[in-house]
């Protein structure tokens, strides 16, 4: 599945919030309340991003979104999320999008790591996507309700070094679905 990453504008809100609406996709919503009103909405995707992206698929049809928010200079990382619609749950599009805010994120900022937080379902997708790169550091035990049960949360993160040295950036980069960072083009 080809993503493009695209800067995200008002013009985006109604088709993500269309998207965030949806039960089979709320579920695996971490940064927000489970229900809020467009305009609740609106002030969020305004409130704390240093970089959003809307997720477009090759009709450019709005599929999703990522975000890097919650910029810590001193300790040098962020936190990053991604959220799509529900077609593209389990095609690896999420991790592809994802892939390319994370080359953007330590592209532009000196940053040492990229936290995420994801359940125990969508960190064990994450993590087989992406051996070697993506490191769980902390549990949160039945933290989060799926609409039947409370499951575990798992906190995780990029590092850097992890990043620039992994393989399947580098297949990415090959295969032209991920553009290197400044200093690969020298």
């Amino acid at each position: 599945m080809t993503v493009e990453l695209v800067p995200l504008n008002p013009g985006h809100f109604a088709a993500l919030y269309d998207i965030i609406s949806q039960p089979q996709v709320r579920k695996y919503w971490r940064v927000g309340p489970l229900s809020m009103s467009p305009d609740d909405f609106s002030q969020f995707l305004a409130s704390d991003a240093q970089l959003q992206f809307t997720i477009v698929n090759t009709n450019h049809q709005i599929r999703g979104f990522v975000r890097l928010y919650g910029l810590n200079a001193r300790d040098a990382c962020a936190r990053i999320s991604v959220l799509t619609s529900p077609e593209l749950i389990g095609t690896g599009a999420g991790i592809v999008a994802i892939s390319k805010l994370v080359e953007i994120a330590f592209q532009d900022w000196p940053l040492r790591k990229l936290y995420f937080e994801a359940s125990a379902g969508a960190f064990a997708q994450y993590a087989s996507a992406l051996k070697n790169i993506v490191i769980k550091e902390g549990l949160l035990v039945q933290h989060q309700w799926n609409g039947s049960c409370y499951e575990d949360v798992v906190i995780a993160a990029i590092w850097r070094d992890n990043w620039m040295e992994a393989d399947y950036r580098h297949r990415l980069i090959a295969s032209g679905r991920l553009e290197p960072t400044g200093s690969e083009l020298q």
